[in-house]
């Protein structure tokens, strides 16, 4: 992540130096703000264990972000991406929509 991207994410640690709290819950904001980003940036859907089995790591939404770059700047939960139209579902029409508002010399379809 870009450093002001962690100073915005954070940020939400410092009401903390305004309202007297107990140490334990400045951590647990900490953890609540870093522990979603990196499964984000994991960059796998799924652990695949011993027999088979697997267990849910990440959504890949933002994993297309670090992928194509120009979609998918926040969370799924946010609507920035659908407001800002950058939103992609990893179909072949959302990439199609997306990367014909570059410009011709920077297309990559």
């Amino acid at each position: 992540m870009h450093p002001i991207e962690h100073l915005i994410v954070f940020s939400s640690v410092l009401i903390h130096w305004i309202v007297p709290s107990h140490p334990i819950h400045m951590l647990m904001n900490t953890q609540d703000n870093a522990l979603p980003l990196a499964l984000g940036h994991m960059g796998y859907k799924r652990l695949v264990l011993k027999g088979g089995q697997w267990v849910p790591a990440s959504d890949g939404f933002h994993h297309l972000h670090h992928r194509f770059f120009e979609c998918n700047y926040g969370k799924r939960k946010m609507p920035l991406d659908y407001w800002f139209a950058t939103y992609h579902d990893g179909s072949p029409e959302a990439h199609a929509a997306i990367f014909m508002k570059k410009s011709p010399a920077k297309r990559e379809i």
